[in-house]
């Protein structure tokens, strides 16, 4: 006689619950935790995994100049020395010689700004009917509430 086969979805008794319920509860309440546990820690991991990234980029940014000087005889190590110095010296050079029209630029942005402000409150409220804070007021909270936003703005 061979034996009947079982279906988990098969309800024998319908005032009792499914054998397989119960695990199955625990499985999505494991899962659910892991998944917050996993995304509490990526959280919490921003700001490494965004180093890594920006190292990654300027080691693809790197490679081609590294091999070209390890294919003319170059040790690697020397090599990607050789490329980094060269990187830095020439970040240095392109500051100092830019540097003044930089910072001329971000002096003429900084004295602009409350004018583009009031532009931007202006455009709000004829576009949106959105009313923003006076600049003055806008200046007064920003100060009271530096606090709040020093860590977010160190941390970018």
């Amino acid at each position: 006689m061979a034996e009947p086969k079982f279906d988990p979805f098969e309800v024998t008794d319908e005032r009792r619950p499914p054998p397989w319920l119960w695990r199955a509860l625990l499985m999505a309440l494991v899962t659910v935790i892991v998944g917050i546990w996993i995304w509490r820690s990526l959280g919490l991991l921003t700001n490494v995994i965004t180093i890594i990234v920006i190292a990654w980029f300027i080691a693809l940014a790197m490679e081609p100049s590294i091999k070209w000087l390890v294919r003319h005889g170059i040790r690697r190590t020397r090599a990607t020395g050789i490329v980094m110095a060269t990187a830095l010296i020439g970040s240095a050079a392109i500051l100092v010689l830019f540097g003044g029209l930089f910072i001329d630029q971000l002096v003429q942005l900084i004295a602009s700004l409350p004018e583009y402000y009031d532009d931007l409150a202006a455009w709000l409220a004829s576009s949106f009917d959105i009313h923003i804070p006076a600049a003055d007021e806008a200046v007064a909270s920003i100060g009271a509430h530096w606090r709040e936003f020093a860590p977010g703005l160190v941390g970018a």
